[in-house]
């Protein structure tokens, strides 16, 4: 095990900046972050600090609150569901990021 990384997934309940969060994550010993996508975008804002202090992205969770929508009688819910989950992914190819944590 000791060619692992170890990771932490983050979001925006901590109370502290991005930078001094993410440095905090650094300092305390972790290799990586997964940070939480958010439509607003917040999300960039931790993808960008990691890649500032060399913390790898390990992954980026997917939204969730929106994932039993797939499947409602509702089409519009439905894609809007899979749009979240899209716009998700694609931060992932944008970003080099190897792994979409999803939730259903």
């Amino acid at each position: 095990m000791w060619k692992k990384k170890l990771g932490f997934s983050i979001g925006q309940s901590f109370g502290l900046s991005v930078p001094e969060a993410v440095q905090l994550v650094k300092a305390s010993g972790f290799d990586a972050l997964s940070p939480e996508w958010k439509p607003d975008g917040s999300h960039l804002a931790y993808i960008s600090a990691a890649k500032e202090c060399g913390l790898e992205l390990q992954s980026l969770h997917a939204p969730f609150l929106k994932a039993k929508d797939m499947w409602d009688s509702d089409e519009e819910k439905g894609a809007a569901a899979v749009a979240e989950l899209l716009d998700s992914l694609n931060v992932c190819v944008e970003h080099g990021i190897p792994v979409m944590v999803v939730h259903a």
